[in-house]
């Protein structure tokens, strides 16, 4: 359709950029024209009726160019979107204008953490009606956090609960926290358990019980905590569904108010031991690998018993100078017949041996006495557990004679990577 007295301006706005004005056009944004229809092009994330409303203009309403002007500025400083700009065209006293957005890709998910007196979906309902680019998600830049952060302040104080609200971007989420109230977790329950005792899972909580509740913290004690406890008893695909939490008193507003957390449990099946594989490993065969590892054929899985194995491997490598050593085990689970397998790469690296030993901290005559009776010599095999043992027993033998009674040690390894030798600095304070 043809419109008569057709114009058009386009106001190109990139982020809070301002853009200069002719004289002709000033006057045009001072006429006032009756708002017609309001159009947007680019819109994916966000619908028309969130544009319109974050316009800020009404369709009927006596409208200036310059009205169009302020709103894609105010869109813009939302941050929803990294470019906004706009056309009009004119029919008559009627005007329609066009919006263009780019939509930024920098939003991060929104979470709740304590606001445990409502429930999500209220939560939901309040910030999708007060807060236009709201979406479960807010972009990182502009005023939409800000809005969300009013927002849930007014809605704690129509509830007449104290507290104020803050937010922590954790870098892979907004973290919207109640502050100057009080939420202590006093009882964990766990719907679900069958086979783990329940006295195991009673003292997992320590971490959380009397502390104030949060959400990400009762969500990381159930993947870290409640995973190890299960992890021990051979349930290594267990899974722990969403903590729950209930006002233990449902009239609770004031400064202290107690909940009950409960985290779902889903045990499934129990694992056991299949074997382990090595690679890599020239210095110590894979047998007395295998043997020092300590996981026999068919043994119930315990994750704990199984790093601690890994542990001692490290440590025999070490007793024989190889102290880069680096070990890397993947664990392959097979879900039919209920077996864990290991593969285990080694990168044995060098192999270190003794350089030069340094008594700190002491009379010349008693560092000597000790050098005398030290005997991991230059060239020696380093041996990082030959220390602690020396200075137990044979320093005590040296030092006492002396009038040296109780001391404290600090040892300290000074390592020449590309001499591949370690020389020690064992100070007495």
């Amino acid at each position: 359709m043809k419109l008569a007295d057709a114009r058009a301006i386009l106001a190109p706005l990139l982020l809070a950029s301002i853009i200069l004005v002719a004289p002709p056009v000033r006057a045009q944004n001072a006429k006032t024209y009756n708002l017609a229809a309001i159009q947007f092009k680019g819109l994916q994330r966000y619908s028309q009726q969130q544009g319109v409303a974050a316009s800020g203009l009404h369709i009927g309403k006596q409208t200036t160019v310059a009205d169009l002007q302020a709103s894609a500025e105010r869109m813009s400083k939302s941050g929803a979107f990294d470019s906004v700009s706009f056309q009009y065209a004119s029919r008559g006293e009627d005007l329609t204008a066009v919006f263009g957005v780019t939509e930024t890709k920098d939003v991060l998910p929104c979470i709740f953490d304590n606001f445990v007196w409502f429930s999500d979906a209220d939560v939901e309902q309040v910030l999708r009606k007060r807060v236009t680019f709201y979406t479960g998600e807010a972009p990182i830049r502009g005023d939409t956090i800000q809005q969300i952060q009013s927002a849930l302040t007014d809605y704690l104080a129509a509830s007449n609960i104290p507290g104020t609200v803050s937010v922590i971007p954790s870098g892979r989420s907004f973290v919207f926290h109640t502050d100057g109230v009080s939420i202590p977790v006093k009882t964990v329950s766990y719907p679900g358990r069958a086979e783990v005792p329940q006295s195991e899972l009673d003292h997992a909580p320590a971490q959380i019980i009397n502390q104030d509740y949060s959400r990400t913290l009762v969500a990381a004690f159930a993947s870290a905590g409640l995973g190890a406890v299960y992890g021990r008893y051979g349930y290594l695909r267990a899974k722990f569904g969403a903590p729950a939490v209930a006002l233990i008193d449902p009239a609770s507003q004031g400064a202290v108010t107690p909940v009950a957390v409960t985290i779902p449990i889903t045990e499934g099946d129990l694992y056991r031991w299949s074997g382990v594989t090595w690679t890599g490993n020239q210095a110590i065969p894979s047998d007395v690998l295998t043997k020092t590892l300590g996981m026999q054929p068919n043994e119930v899985v315990n994750l704990d018993k199984v790093e601690s194995g890994f542990l001692a491997v490290s440590q025999t490598y070490k007793s024989k100078g190889y102290l880069a050593t680096r070990i890397v085990p993947k664990r392959s689970l097979d879900d039919s017949s209920k077996l864990v397998a290991y593969s285990v790469e080694i990168d044995e690296s060098k192999q270190f041996h003794m350089g030069q030993v340094f008594f700190e901290g002491l009379p010349a005559e008693t560092a000597a006495a000790l050098a005398k009776v030290w005997t991991l010599k230059p060239g020696d095999l380093f041996d990082p557990a030959y220390a602690s043992k020396f200075i137990q027993t044979t320093a005590a033998q040296v030092l006492l004679p002396g009038g040296i009674k109780q001391v404290s040690t600090l040892v300290r390894q000074d390592p020449d990577m590309a001499a591949a030798i370690v020389n020690l600095h064992i100070k007495f304070q």
